[in-house]
């Protein structure tokens, strides 16, 4: 939670990823708990390693409501059939970027709620998701 009001503080966004075992038990409650003391400071991230039979998360469903946006992105895993992943799941805005401030005419449009996101992607194959996790968790 330090490290969020750090970014927060210093200007910056902070998105937490999905990933496989946050967004249950233990670590489930803390996301939760970010999300109840951040609110709309923070984002949520969905990425293409989610699989396709996997509902999306209720947290990002909770999230919606409260305004607090869930924006996609590609998070490639530390394996090295990943690394053509970069890019491929995410979103757009079709707008146009301040030359001499990208980054803070881009933060602005991401905080706008008014500013339309347009992803592009898809969630992963349940067989390379299942393959991923195997590699992950044994090291094969």
């Amino acid at each position: 939670m330090e490290s969020i009001a750090s970014v927060y503080e210093n200007g910056g966004l902070s998105i937490i990823p999905w990933g496989v075992g946050k967004w249950f038990g233990i670590r489930g409650r803390i996301v939760r708990k970010l999300i109840d003391k951040y609110n709309t400071s923070i984002i949520l991230g969905d990425n293409g390693n989610r699989p396709k039979f996997w509902p999306e998360p209720r947290l990002f469903t909770m999230a919606k409501k409260r305004g607090i946006r869930v924006l996609p992105g590609s998070d490639p895993l530390p394996i090295a059939s990943e690394t053509s992943k970069v890019g491929s799941f995410g979103f757009s805005i079709n707008t146009t970027i301040s030359d001499g401030t990208p980054n803070t005419s881009l933060k602005a449009l991401i905080e706008n709620m008014t500013t339309k996101c347009l992803p592009y992607g898809h969630l992963q194959r349940s067989s390379l998701f299942v393959k991923n996790q195997l590699i992950l968790r044994f090291q094969i």
